[in-house]
């Protein structure tokens, strides 16, 4: 096993000896800085903006790769949030996504299952767990 796959693990399966709230605090203060994020089109209240040059970044296989990497390393290592905000031209792509979480929502109440968040009381929202697989599966 090399040292990367035994790094990879490590910060993919975590514990509660992981975790420490003064690290927690220190992170919280952080200050995003958009220039650490150059695909980035703002930062509002430490929250990561991509945009309409999202797409023309994203034209070839090279930039692809360079968006994800800085989405990654936004999501993981940065503010842990990104919003995309008229990111997208192919609106038709986004509105079938919708339909299929709708489909996938609907045979979940059917069965009697509950999808519920972290964040709220059982019922007052749904959520669809392995939505990534699922929604590949589904379409």
């Amino acid at each position: 096993m090399t040292e990367q796959s035994i790094h990879d693990r490590q910060r993919v399966w975590l514990s509660a000896d992981d975790y420490h709230l003064d690290d927690l605090r220190a992170h919280a203060h952080e200050r995003v800085r958009q220039t650490d994020y150059p695909f980035a089109n703002d930062v509002r209240q430490g929250v990561l903006i991509y945009g309409s040059g999202l797409a023309e970044h994203t034209a070839t296989s090279q930039g692809r790769r360079d968006v994800q990497a800085e989405l990654v390393r936004a999501l993981t290592d940065g503010p842990g949030v990104v919003v995309f905000a008229q990111a997208f031209a192919d609106l038709a792509m986004l509105d079938r996504a919708s339909e299929v979480f709708g489909e996938l929502i609907a045979e979940q109440r059917r069965s009697g299952g509950t999808g519920g968040d972290h964040f709220a009381k059982p019922g007052a929202n749904d959520r669809v767990w392995g939505a990534l697989d699922k929604l590949a599966l589904r379409d």
